[in-house]
């Protein structure tokens, strides 16, 4: 259960951070925005590099397969 958890928010971490989330955030805190900045990229066709492959290490894979990513 929790290695399911743990590669899920694995995967969310990393939809933020490819959707530049974070970033958007602190402008919009700051009362800013420009949306041209934070477009994104799509993580379809992408590589993902998991170092360690326990138990949350594969389902990270699983998951990041799940959503076409080598």
């Amino acid at each position: 259960g929790n290695s399911v958890s743990a590669a899920e928010h694995t995967i969310a971490l990393m939809f933020a951070l490819a959707r530049r989330i974070p970033q958007a955030d602190g402008v919009m805190k700051a009362g800013g925005w420009d949306r041209n900045k934070f477009v994104g990229t799509e993580v379809a066709g992408k590589t993902l590099g998991v170092v360690g492959l326990g138990r949350i290490g594969r389902e990270v894979a699983r998951r990041a397969k799940g959503m076409d990513m080598k």
